[in-house]
């Protein structure tokens, strides 16, 4: 991996830091991304699944984080960010999800960020991401 974080050239080469599992983790969530997009997915196999992801992409990635974890985990990441996803688990690099990358993808504070989604939705307001502006819900 370059300094940059960036993943260049043979991925298949290239030393890919995979975090021990703990004792209930399945896989690891892996958040890697390019431009201003992002894919948040779960894999038991991170690394081979990282050097896939790059085949499929024109621009080389940049890998933000190895969290370990399981499938639960991942849902609660997409349901954290619902409002910037894009289709299935590409989300747009803005507002919540782009500060989340910039603080190194920190674990610990989803279960809360998850509540506060849910009790905006519960309020029938949704927040357009990609505009920064209150919509209300039709």
């Amino acid at each position: 991996m370059a300094p940059d974080g960036k993943l260049r050239g043979d991925w298949r080469s290239q030393a890919i830091y995979e975090p021990p599992l703990g004792p209930s983790d399945t896989g690891h969530v892996y958040v890697v991304g390019f431009a201003g997009y992002i894919k948040i997915g779960f894999s038991r196999k991170a690394r081979e699944r990282v050097v896939e992801i790059q085949d499929g992409v024109p621009e080389d990635l940049m890998l933000y984080a190895l969290i370990p974890g399981t499938m639960e985990t991942e849902r609660d990441l997409h349901a954290r960010f619902h409002l910037q996803r894009l289709r299935g688990e590409w989300f747009g690099r803005v507002g919540t999800l782009a500060a989340w990358v910039k603080a190194e993808c920190p674990k610990s504070v989803h279960q809360e960020s998850l509540k506060e989604s849910q009790a905006c939705l519960s309020h029938g307001k949704n927040r357009s991401s990609m505009r920064g502006e209150d919509v209300e819900r039709a």
